[in-house]
């Protein structure tokens, strides 16, 4: 709320100290309970997925799942900023999210053409601190479609290209999650239909810090000659944490990937 009250004044004009005070004091729960009409009058939850079904064939389901032991199998996502409507043109928001270690990437792309998320996607490759070893997504004909397949059929890594099973969001559980607190919750369900805005949130995506959230607690505790006994005796998620940034770091030296600012989020966690 601090964070977006100072965006409102700019766009609707200064609050008065009382409304402000209320605002900065408010929970997500009075939040939600006050807009509940609200929400009943535009309900959310639009799905914008077209199933591609000519591939189909070609390109398989993810099961049983991938036998994750190294960061790279990612699995990739769309959200639509259309606000309660699906008609017309506006930006797309594409996630990348990586299994193992939570790493997430975000980007916009203007009506989810095939060319467009092939090209957002090789931007996030680009920036990832690790190789790309796996790409599953859903049965979306942003995904499902010849300069997709191309691209990793030509790709010198040979990464694992798959789909989740039909109406089924659970199987893409990791991504979905990410969804929402990396896109919703920044971006909210307001209607983008400007194609200034793909180029704006582009530029939001890429400055955020893609290091996964569940290393973010315990960075204080990624020292170099680290107490092993000490590691030893911590909490499960802890050593979680602490074994998933020790990948990363690895991954990113043995791969040599030429992401500079990915290398700088690395040393910083």
């Amino acid at each position: 709320m601090p964070l977006w009250l100072p965006q409102y004044e700019v766009r609707f004009g200064v609050l008065d100290e009382s409304t402000r005070g209320k605002l900065a004091g408010i929970s997500p729960a009075s939040i939600g309970r006050l807009l509940k009409s609200i929400r009943v009058q535009h309900p959310e939850g639009l799905s914008g997925a077209k199933p591609g079904t000519l591939l189909k064939h070609q390109i398989p389901i993810r099961t049983p799942p991938w036998d994750i032991t190294l960061p790279g199998f990612m699995e990739a996502d769309t959200v639509a900023q259309c606000g309660n409507s699906l008609a017309g043109d506006f930006v797309w928001s594409l996630t990348l999210s990586d299994i193992l270690t939570g790493w997430t990437e975000c980007r916009a792309t203007w009506n989810k053409g095939s060319s467009g998320v092939l090209d957002q996607i090789k931007e996030i490759e680009q920036a990832l601190p690790f190789q790309l070893r796996g790409f599953d997504c859903d049965n979306g004909s942003e995904f499902l479609n010849h300069h997709l397949l191309r691209y990793f059929t030509l790709h010198p890594a040979k990464p694992a290209f798959t789909r989740s099973r039909p109406y089924q969001k659970n199987d893409n559980a990791h991504v979905e999650q990410k969804n929402w607190t990396h896109v919703r919750q920044l971006f909210g369900h307001e209607r983008f239909d400007n194609l200034n805005y793909e180029a704006d949130e582009c530029v939001i995506c890429e400055g955020m810090e893609p290091a996964p959230e569940s290393l973010l607690p315990h960075a204080e505790a990624q020292t170099e000659g680290a107490d092993r006994r000490a590691l030893s005796q911590a909490a499960p998620h802890t050593r979680n944490a602490l074994s998933a940034c020790h990948e990363l770091r690895e991954c990113s030296q043995r791969d040599q990937v030429k992401a500079p600012n990915a290398a700088r989020n690395i040393e910083s966690v």
